[in-house]
């Protein structure tokens, strides 16, 4: 019986020292600007167990729109009105729960860089170890903040401009996917980046957080769900994709993504889809 106890104290200390809530992230893509409110309502207020910073950005007419803080998103007047009429086909946004560096504004997500007149854009949910800087390093790209996620983020556009894959089509895709890859066995990681009008997502090898999505069109009976629970809608003739860890709706019908899969969206289409190789 006293065996019991330490080993549940322990347990506890562990618990309160480590949590056990990760990031939450939310990615979107759809086929006509679409008012992101609603959505975005719900997801700050997973802020409540991810309180050190939230993150939003999208991409339009090739320029990023960053927005994001070091405060806690369920309680940031900020994050709730910031977005209040905003309409947009793509974004993606970010809770988070501090596990590498402190909480200040550099270390929020999403993160930013410029490559030959491009703007990407990408966080990160999971926590990368094993020596991971000394691994991942970047020539051209330095991090601005201490996390992770930057430094991933620096390696994965340090390898976009060594293997000069800017045009974004399937044989890069296919690169990217080996450098997300490369990234993942160094810890977990889940990430989506932005880059023009392709949202790219890619799922943690050993399903860390498991994201899911689903997809919605203007007459799709899951709307109507998303109706009754958040007040979201889309307008005529729209589709497209929401990607999150937890579910801003009631709706059945989202689908969880394969242990180490890749996709790529443009204007709410799958345009790429990768499974790792058995």
């Amino acid at each position: 019986m006293k065996k019991f106890f330490v080993v549940f104290a322990f347990l506890l200390l562990i618990s309160l020292t480590f949590p056990l809530y990760a990031c939450e992230i939310l990615g979107a893509s759809f086929s006509k600007p679409v008012k992101i409110s609603p959505l975005l309502t719900k997801f700050w207020t997973y802020g409540e167990k991810n309180p050190h910073g939230w993150g939003f950005a999208t991409i339009h007419d090739g320029t990023v729109f960053l927005f994001k803080s070091p405060a806690n998103a369920a309680h940031s007047q900020f994050a709730a009105n910031m977005f209040r009429n905003s309409q947009y086909d793509n974004f993606i946004a970010h809770v988070r729960n501090a596990s590498v560096g402190k909480t200040s504004y550099h270390n929020a997500h999403p993160f930013t860089r410029t490559l030959n007149n491009r703007e990407y854009v990408m966080l990160h949910n999971g926590t990368l170890e094993n020596d991971f800087r000394s691994a991942l390093r970047s020539k051209n790209f330095s991090p601005v903040g201490q996390t992770d996620s930057e430094q991933a983020f620096c390696y994965v556009m340090d390898q976009i401009e060594k293997q000069k894959l800017e045009r974004m089509d399937k044989p890069e895709f296919q690169a990217l996917f080996k450098i997300f890859q490369k990234i993942n066995y160094f810890g977990k990681f889940n990430c989506m980046l932005e880059v023009g009008d392709k949202l790219i997502v890619y799922q943690d090898l050993n399903r860390h957080n498991n994201l899911r999505f689903i997809k919605l069109h203007d007459n799709s009976k899951c709307l109507e769900q998303f109706r009754k629970d958040i007040a979201f809608q889309l307008p005529e003739d729209c589709e497209g994709y929401l990607f999150t860890a937890r579910p801003l709706s009631a709706s059945g019908n989202w689908t969880e993504l394969e242990p180490g899969q890749m996709l790529v969206l443009e204007k709410g289409k799958i345009i790429f889809n990768q499974l790792p190789q058995t």
